[in-house]
């Protein structure tokens, strides 16, 4: 199963990390995990680090400067995402609202391009780049260098997505100024539209179906008309085939078109919108 995650790791303790997030311990569901199953889980880490985790690789793009600047209290904040469907990886390091330094790998780029880097890294940056470079040229069996964002957020907060030994524990926010995002009016006005869309396409869709039904009788017939009248009979059953192979093959091409833009749109992590505050 290929995880899209996301996580903001505060150091301090756990009661004051929960405060900056506006989150507690869900009271409905307070058991603990060694995976985040939830979609909003909290781990306290034995570095001395709290880390929120989230089921969306984009979860926390849509946070402000103002934002940052609570979360980080004049300390440094780590955040990270991974996506394992398209081999993505992130870690930055942001203060006060200030991205300090960052760590963006993507195989979908190009090999001079695949890492997008900023700042003044961390010292260990170089030994875990030189490491999984190796890997990679010695056995490029997978894509090593997709765990070099990852370890190097494992080296300063002790936290990796991929180690059963963190306890997870679901977590719920606890106002309006939580970070998390809450069902709001406008959330809800969100929701409905997408539900209108959703109505539209299958209109749409069924639409398409009637037209491609018509033209197809309308192709049929005149082919037949045509066969009847002019073909001898050897090639007429050749001719009907084709006709209708014309017509599955257009329709199939139409399909694809417009259901290829379709999944990558809907194979984007969703990001509901976020309540001010």
């Amino acid at each position: 199963m290929s995880e899209k995650l996301s996580w903001i790791a505060i150091r301090a303790s756990k009661s004051d990390a929960q405060a900056r997030f506006g989150i507690r311990d869900s009271k409905t569901s307070p058991d603990h995990q060694d995976y985040p199953t939830r979609d909003y889980c909290g781990v306290e880490v034995a570095t001395g680090w709290y880390v929120l985790v989230v089921r969306n690789t984009d979860y926390f793009y849509g946070l402000g400067p103002e934002d940052w600047q609570r979360l980080s209290n004049g300390d440094e904040v780590i955040a990270g995402r991974i996506n394992e469907q398209s081999n993505e990886a992130e870690t930055k390091c942001i203060r006060g609202g200030e991205v300090l330094w960052q760590i963006d790998y993507s195989m979908q780029r190009s090999d001079d391009e695949e890492f997008k880097l900023s700042g003044p890294l961390p010292e260990c940056y170089a030994r875990i780049e030189s490491k999984y470079r190796r890997l990679q040229a010695e056995k490029g069996d997978m894509d090593y260098l997709f765990s070099i964002p990852v370890e190097v957020c494992g080296r300063i907060t002790g936290y990796c997505y991929d180690d059963d030994n963190h306890e997870y524990v679901q977590v719920e926010a606890t106002g309006e100024a939580s970070i998390l995002h809450e069902e709001s009016g406008r959330a809800w006005v969100f929701y409905g539209l997408l539900v209108i869309a959703g109505l539209l396409a299958v209109g749409l869709i069924l639409l398409l179906l009637w037209f491609f039904g018509v033209l197809a009788s309308w192709v049929s017939n005149f082919i037949i008309t045509f066969v009847a009248s002019h073909l001898p009979q050897p090639y007429k059953p050749f001719v009907f085939a084709m006709s209708g192979t014309f017509v599955f093959v257009l329709f199939a091409l139409f399909v694809t078109i417009a259901t290829v833009p379709m999944s990558k749109w809907l194979d984007r992590p969703f990001t509901p919108p976020r309540k001010n505050g």
